[in-house]
């Protein structure tokens, strides 16, 4: 790929007032060639004065103008060609524009990103780097090639002071982008980087201007090598090891004044001219390094222009191999060092540092390990600060069971949360909280912080309308400490807020929570969609932890979180002792969670034609809490965090996919963002599958707009219902424009499919630790696969109850039927002893399969369907059933059951074991059991007697 940089400080005079002068500088900054290149990039320095480089909206508007020139330019030349902007970004005065074809050599553009790194005084935009990454995907062979642009202006004058200050300048710069950019040089095919700007590196010496000839190429190489401090310390120093430099054939830069009486350029006898303005780059083939010549029309800055041409390499070098790499592929390298042993050989290979999303989860989890040492260390201190507490005051710190009371002020009976008693009806599938009183207390959150009050309600609290919130306060019926609170109030860090008021509760589901597993420290749950975990915005006495107080007479508290619409495994701590424990586990990752999902459309089998897993490793961030929304983004962003998302496809109905889904992070709606970016939106979900709010494509691929989805959302329970994919135009929940007669209060429809219910479900978790003794995992927990998983199957499983009803009866063998599906279509059926021999049901199906098309293979994404489980052993000596559709290579993806073996024949069926260790799901379809069970014990009747 051709690429042109070039580099030029303005010196704070760039003429964006003049269109025809500005036209003109640009029209030098662009190399004149016969065919375009692909990529043009301007590099600016004091592209405006440092004082307006202070604010975004002056240099965004310079900086506008410059890129609209650019494209002037580019299609005056090149007008058959598309240009497009791929970026324009700034630090301050420090800015780049980016402008390529739609599409070039390295293929097409799949993502930017940015960052940036201040290094002037007091934090300033004075100086430091702008950086650019961009990532190109070849349309062949989805090939990644990657380009680091870092554009910088580093401290400048000389003396040793300041040179120090360069180097750091530059170590500084670089160091971030390391970490921000770690992917750019671990998960890209080929990686190049670009850095220049005016890096201010001067001479170490001082030699006479008058008597130097820099048309004398000797002369000048002279110089370069032997008083340049850039060359220098490329040559003895790692702080620019690796990176190569094209011959300079320009002279230096002479640092001018201008003579106010005749407004001509003079030049400053007190700098020694320099070479301040480079272009470095790590790797490249075919270079030329060529000036632009100094004009009348850019003598307004007293540097000139710099430029490099150079054709990126398309492929890795023909000798690169992994034998040659020296360094580990587990260990991570510090970047300087990198670059000096390693970096002309192996820039672009994969293998040779952490990835991206590795390193920042590593950073967690030591994190999180710190965190809870500190903690232990507190407890310890606690309790050896115990005998000098009183009992009285120990009570008042803690509860009954031993947690922390979370309390501010010295009066913790009055600031302490008092329930008040309250009404539940259950009115078929929805569980209601009769309207009731509530003084409602809670303190300052962080983000609350020197807000007004006013303002915390009216953002933070969406079942009133602002009017109800501003006449509440205006009236003095809600307090801060305890003083009557007005609509100028301002919350501090740590003050209370109270306030009483008739509340109307929403209803949620009345399935019962069930129960997985309960010890004297934990409780294991199966948590209902639509109920939130704890008390939270409307919320209070229909939440989970609230429902198991007044059911079973317990306080608990969650470790692990789920959203509200999503069911599944819940971990509840009965005593400080067992949250304490899961929750390490949890923060340290050392938790392995499973998710089932149904989505839209047919998903993906894999990555590529061997695997069976698509990985998302996108971060995310939240874009408005307020209306729950997050979305995909790049680590430069505001508040990213890094997520991963592991996906394998269990079965498709011809409309839906079963998906299994495994977060190796737990960011807020992880899977459900991930799946969206993918174009595989959770089928039902009202927030990531309306087409209403994201328009046809769904989101898929992330979007960088989001004000009308917002504003969408912000609709939802109000004037507009919930709807989905799936669920297009169902009723929901909405206002009902009718009001309480006691509050004043708009009152609600009652919630519809799509608030209820979210295809979303915890189905596993368990400990990624080892008993060292048994090697068995040291804690395992599932549950049921959740009845809208299972709907689209029943069919296939009443079709396999038919083939079982054909067998005849016997009294030695077990009468089952089988049905091999993909997609919607059924591929073939058996029944037991079909076939001659003592055949079983999936050894009949699979074998007409093979016969009927010739091949012994089975599609790539195929469900069995038995009505018992699958063999794991033949007494007569025959291929188990488990181990064909095992041979089957994963091309099985899942095996879906009726009932289990019972043990008449074979003692202890490991089919389960087997098959999950293979990574083929196994899941039984309740409901079938007896009928199942009548079938196959179809001839056994006498015996049974």
């Amino acid at each position: 790929m051709d690429i042109s940089v070039t580099t030029f400080n303005c010196g704070k005079q760039f003429p964006v007032q003049d269109r025809t002068r500005t036209l003109d500088v640009i029209e030098q900054l662009l190399p004149v060639t016969e065919q375009p290149l692909d990529l043009y990039v301007l590099g600016f320095q004091e592209l405006v004065e440092i004082w307006e480089g202070c604010f975004d909206e002056t240099v965004d508007q310079v900086l506008q103008s410059v890129t609209e020139h650019c494209i002037s330019v580019l299609h005056q030349r090149f007008p058959v060609v598309q240009w497009n902007v791929v970026s324009k970004t700034h630090l301050g005065a420090i800015a780049t524009v980016i402008i390529g074809k739609q599409h070039t050599r390295f293929g097409q553009i799949t993502n930017v990103r940015y960052g940036t790194c201040h290094r002037g005084m007091f934090y300033s935009n004075l100086k430091g780097g702008s950086a650019t990454s961009i990532t190109f995907e070849d349309d062949n062979d989805s090939q990644q090639q990657e380009l680091l642009l870092i554009n910088s202006h580093f401290a400048a004058n000389e003396g040793e002071w300041n040179r120090k200050l360069r180097i750091q300048d530059q170590q500084a710069v670089i160091s971030q982008f390391r970490q921000q950019f770690r992917q750019q040089f671990t998960t890209a095919t080929q990686s190049n980087i670009l850095l220049f700007g005016d890096l201010n590196f001067r001479n170490m010496t001082v030699y006479d201007v008058s008597q130097t000839d820099y048309n004398d190429t000797t002369a000048r190489q002279r110089l370069l090598e032997n008083i340049d401090e850039l060359n220098v310390l490329r040559a003895h120093d790692t702080i620019f090891n690796g990176f190569q430099e094209s011959p300079i054939s320009f002279p230096p830069t002479f640092k001018y004044t201008v003579d106010p009486l005749d407004q001509v350029n003079r030049y400053n006898e007190k700098r020694v001219p320099s070479w301040c303005d480079r272009i470095l780059y790590t790797r490249g083939n075919d270079t030329r390094y060529t000036s632009i010549s100094r004009v009348r029309s850019l003598q307004f800055s007293d540097h000139q222009p710099v430029n490099l041409m150079i054709t990126v390499p398309l492929c890795p070098s023909p000798e690169l191999d992994s034998e040659s790499i020296a360094i580990p592929t587990t260990t991570p390298v510090p970047f300087m060092e990198s670059l000096g042993s390693i970096v002309d050989r192996v820039i672009g290979y994969t293998g040779w540092m952490e990835r991206e999303f590795e390193w920042h989860l590593k950073q967690e989890i030591e994190s999180a390990k710190k965190a809870i040492e500190t903690k232990k260390s507190r407890r310890n201190q606690e309790d050896a600060d115990k005998n000098k507490i009183s009992y009285a005051e120990q009570k008042q710190l803690r509860d009954g069971k031993g947690f922390k009371l979370k309390l501010v002020g010295t009066d913790a009976t009055k600031n302490k949360q008092v329930d008040p008693k309250y009404d539940v009806c259950i009115e078929g599938p929805l569980r209601k909280i009769k309207p009731y009183y509530f003084t409602y207390k809670t303190f300052c959150k962080e983000r609350w912080r020197d807000m007004k009050l006013v303002d915390i309600f009216t953002s933070e609290f969406r079942d009133r309308e602002p009017e109800y919130y501003k006449a509440t306060i205006a009236k003095g019926e809600v307090y801060v400490d305890d003083k009557v609170a007005n609509l100028e109030t301002v919350v501090r860090n740590g003050q209370l807020i109270t306030h009483r008021m008739h509340r109307h509760e929403p209803p949620v589901t009345s399935k019962p929570i069930g129960i997985v597993y309960e010890d004297d420290d934990l409780l294991v749950i199966d948590k209902p969609s639509s109920v939130p975990v704890h008390p939270t915005g409307r919320f209070r006495f229909n939440t989970i932890t609230k429902i198991i107080e007044r059911e079973r007479g317990i306080v608990v508290h969650p470790c692990n979180r789920l959203d509200k619409p999503t069911s599944g495994l819940m971990f509840l701590a009965k005593t400080p002792h067992g949250a304490d424990e899961l929750g390490d586990q949890l923060k340290s990752r050392e938790v392995s969670k499973e998710y089932v999902a149904r989505v839209k459309g047919e998903f993906p089998l894999g990555d590529n034609e061997n695997d069976t897993q698509v990985i998302v490793d996108k971060p995310i961030r939240s874009i408005d809490p307020r209306v729950a929304l997050n979305a995909v983004c790049s680590m430069s962003d505001p508040d990213a965090k890094p997520a991963k998302t592991i996906f394998q496809r269990i079965s498709y109905d011809g409309k839906t996919s079963l998906v299994k889904c495994k977060p190796l992070t737990g960011r807020t709606h992880q899977i459900r963002v991930h799946l969206q970016y993918l174009g595989y939106p959770i089928a039902n979900d009202p927030i990531y599958s309306n087409v209403e709010i994201w328009g046809s494509t769904l989101g898929k691929g992330g979007i960088s707009e989001f004000d009308d989805i917002i504003k969408k959302l912000d609709q939802i329970g109000k004037t507009a219902m919930a709807e989905s994919w799936f669920y297009p135009h169902d009723n929901g929940e909405k206002l009902l424009n009718q009001q309480c007669e006691i509050c004043n209060a708009e009152l609600y429809t009652e919630p519809g499919p799509n608030d209820l219910n979210l295809w979303l479900h915890a189905y596993r978790y368990e400990s990624t630790i080892r008993d060292p003794i048994t090697n068995k995992l040291k804690w395992s927990y599932k549950t049921k696969f959740p009845d809208w998983a299972l709907e689209p199957h029943r069919r296939y499983m009443e079709l396999a109850i038919k083939e079982a009803d054909k067998c005849g009866p016997t009294k030695t063998a077990f009468s089952v039927g089988a049905i091999l599906a993909n997609g919607d279509h059924v591929l073939s059926a058996g029944y037991s002893r079909e076939l001659p021999g003592n055949t079983h049901a999936e050894q009949c199906a699979l074998e007409k399969y093979f016969e009927t098309t010739g091949s012994r293979a089975v599609p790539k994404g195929s469900v069995l369907y038995t009505t018992m489980e699958p063999c794991s052993l033949r007494l007569s000596g025959n291929e188990p059933c488990v181990q064909r559709i095992m041979g089957q290579n994963g091309n099985i993806s899942a095996v879906f059951v009726g009932v289990m073996e019972p043990d008449t024949f074979v003692q202890n069926n490991t089919s389960l074991t087997m098959l999950e260790s293979k990574g083929i799901d196994y899941i039984q379809i309740p409901g079938y059991e007896q009928q199942c069970t009548l079938i196959a014990f179809k001839g056994h009747e006498e015996d049974m007697q």
